[in-house]
């Protein structure tokens, strides 16, 4: 996966997920409407320490999970394991180790709440699920039948229990990005699950805009390399929480909401003005560029967008909601919040990352913050209406 160009806390380049993601020319759906009623994140705690010792020193958070009693877990990719916090942010237990070993964790990216109520880890490095129960057991350790990831996770649990991952199978026109959705069959006396197919659906995807440059290696060969154009806007979807899938072109402020072979649901439009790109932000992207190259490369800078794209992110809730984070300036800290009854700007006195998604139950957000230092910290929020 392509690392974002980073310009300043907020203003971020745009990484193009391993699983990049295909235009479609969707039918049209209502436009929603929008409401003036505004509302804020609060926050409540947060768990994260500079230096020292314990649970709440961080490596790299890489995903959150909301059990349902209210229980945080966090995923440190860099230790191989998961903290658990309770509903105040006290420290509960650890579960999984680094290592390649049953319950243990290679490279995990994605958490998620099974039907029975289990954990399962996403592990990529060692091609599997990894199952734990509520007091943190390991249940077992199921094979990935895919292959491909993205991060955050393009995957999960729907509400009818089924499993979904996107993933690649080879066709005649090359590598075809797919999602796949499996039934959990909990047998008779047999604690450890199985997956039995559902259906496959394909997620069709267009090549991300990328420079091929050349580099000198170490031992005098010159070799082509192919990085992210900074600034260029790309198709991206969210895996929702009901089974739907969320879609844009993150070039305009535009979402369709869909069933997974199936209907459009819903579609998000709003008016927005593009951001353009500074002096100060182009040298700035260019330089990060030569630093992962080198400095004596030359650009094609025409290729290169005048413009920000209008989205940064956005994910879904379980509720239905969908939260946006536009592109704007000055840089919007909160989220754009699209329901059944419209649209609200929801402020925030923190920059919530978009990566690890963050975790929505009822008004309660959790999200993964970054300080001065890259120290990662979790905090919890609570929306309220704005005063």
């Amino acid at each position: 996966m392509d690392s974002p160009v980073v310009l300043s806390r907020h203003w971020t380049g745009f990484a193009v997920a391993i699983l990049s993601l295909g235009a479609c020319d969707m039918p049209d759906s209502r436009v929603r409407t929008e409401s003036a009623v505004g509302a804020e994140l609060i926050v409540q705690w947060s768990v994260g320490r500079i230096e020292g010792t314990g649970p709440d020193l961080f490596g790299e958070i890489s995903a959150l999970l909301v059990d349902p009693l209210g229980r945080l877990h966090v995923v440190d990719a860099t230790a191989g394991e998961v903290r658990v916090f309770g509903a105040d942010g006290s420290y509960v237990r650890t579960y999984a180790r680094r290592g390649q070993g049953p319950g243990e964790l290679s490279d995990p990216v994605g958490i998620a709440t099974g039907p029975d109520g289990a954990v399962w880890l996403l592990d990529v490095a060692n091609n599997r699920y990894t199952l734990y129960d509520t007091a943190g057991v390991h249940v077992a350790d199921l094979p990935r039948p895919a292959s491909g990831y993205s991060k955050p996770w393009l995957g999960g649990f729907d509400e009818t229990g089924r499993l979904a991952d996107a993933t690649f199978r080879r066709s005649e026109a090359g590598n075809e990005l797919i999602l796949v959705r499996w039934n959990v069959v909990l047998g008779g006396d047999d604690v450890v699950p199985r997956l039995s197919p559902a259906d496959t659906t394909p997620l069709p995807r267009t090549p991300p805009d990328r420079f091929t440059v050349y580099e000198i290696d170490a031992s005098g060969q010159r070799r082509g390399v192919s990085v992210a154009i900074p600034f260029s806007s790309g198709l991206r979807r969210e895996f929702s929480p009901t089974g739907t899938i969320w879609e844009a072109n993150t070039e305009r402020y535009r979402l369709v909401e869909y069933i997974p072979g199936g209907d459009t649901v819903r579609r998000v439009e709003r008016p927005h003005t593009a951001e353009r790109i500074t002096t100060f932000q182009l040298d700035s992207a260019l330089a990060v560029l030569a630093e992962r190259t080198s400095p004596e490369l030359s650009y094609d800078e025409e290729r290169i967008p005048g413009e920000w794209p209008a989205l940064e992110s956005f994910f879904a809730d379980g509720a239905g909601r969908l939260w946006v984070r536009p592109i704007e300036s000055p840089p919007v800290r909160g989220f754009d919040v699209h329901d059944s009854d419209g649209f609200r700007r929801v402020g925030s006195p923190v920059y919530i990352e978009s990566n690890p998604r963050p975790q929505v139950r009822g008004d309660t957000l959790w999200g993964v913050t970054v300080g001065e230092l890259g120290v990662q910290r979790v905090v919890r929020t609570v929306l309220t209406a704005r005063r």
